[in-house]
């Protein structure tokens, strides 16, 4: 009996190991279906902010995007810096140029080299130096108001949410969107200072709107595209491959092609790590130059660098 009662055991064991190699099997040969998040129409249109009207700059045409490229060339960061804590004479080259942008109505910055922030890298000097350019003359325009000199701390914080404005109407990808969105909420903050009611408060409640716009329609789609936490990125693959393919915000498609760079070494299941590498190379003949430079720093992600940063 005990002998018998051992081969059961024993049969039980096998059997409950070839089921559990079959559901194994069966998972690693689908792909992770998408969730909620990505099956949501409106979480795949172009994204649409808030908007204030009166607007903040009015814009009276032109493309800022060679101001913007000379600006960057010219940064001095000491320069600026000084000028920042004593507004006093003519400003930098820099801010000049900044200045003189803010009412243009386009502008064209860093997608004629989107390789130079579409990548892995943790730093993009080209953004980094237009923030802090535009923080300096964010400065720049509170010093003026302490001053009383309420009409140039006006044009400071007028250019310095242009540049934001610039910024995020380009977003090529979420660091450009996030140091525009910076740069807005910290001149719209200065420039309600200098209004009287109600534009004071129109302001603050735009401010507040840009916040929650960000928190709600943003940062939980791009926090399931680069999740850390190796649990939600195996829940959200199949909205990565969705977002990729689908969504009409370019942003958040690279964002996606980028994700599947990871996934080709990161995805629980394989057949998530082979169709990323197949869809990754059907993006490479995509008509978007931006799109095509994200699927390019994706195909040629290594495994040693996907270690690096990770």
């Amino acid at each position: 009996m005990r002998r018998k009662r051992l081969l059961w055991t024993l049969w039980l064991a096998i059997a409950a190991g070839g089921i559990a190699l079959g559901v194994w099997l069966y998972v690693q040969l689908r792909l992770t279906p998408p969730t909620a998040l990505s099956l949501d129409p409106e979480n795949l249109a172009v994204l649409s902010p808030p908007v204030i009207s009166p607007p903040i700059v009015r814009q009276a045409g032109g493309d800022g995007g060679a101001d913007y490229r000379a600006a960057l060339a010219a940064y001095d960061a000491d320069a600026c810096d000084a000028f920042a804590k004593n507004p006093a004479g003519d400003p930098p080259k820099s801010m000049q140029l900044v200045l003189n942008a803010a009412d243009k109505t386009t502008m064209d910055l860093l997608a004629e080299n989107p390789g130079q922030i579409i990548n892995y890298q943790s730093e993009h000097p080209a953004l980094e130096n237009l923030e802090q350019l535009g923080r300096a003359m964010d400065r720049a325009g509170l010093m003026l108001r302490l001053k009383k000199q309420t009409q140039p701390a006006r044009q400071y914080f007028q250019a310095v949410y242009g540049l934001g404005s610039a910024l995020y109407a380009e977003r090529l990808c979420y660091d450009e969107y996030l140091k525009g969105m910076g740069l807005m909420d910290e001149a719209a903050t200065g420039l309600a200072e200098l209004e009287d009611q109600p534009r004071r408060s129109q302001l603050q409640q735009h401010v507040a709107a840009m916040v929650d716009y960000d928190a709600q329609k943003v940062r939980p789609i791009y926090e399931a595209l680069y999740s850390a936490d190796p649990d939600e990125s195996a829940v959200h693959a199949g909205d990565v491959f969705v977002f990729a393919a689908k969504s009409r915000e370019r942003m958040f498609r690279v964002e996606a092609i980028l994700a599947l760079g990871r996934m080709r070494f990161s995805a629980e299941r394989n057949a998530d790590q082979r169709a990323a590498g197949r869809f990754i190379a059907d993006c490479r003949g995509d008509s978007d130059p931006v799109i095509q430079a994200a699927a390019a720093a994706a195909g040629d992600l290594s495994v040693e660098q996907y270690r690096m940063i990770h």
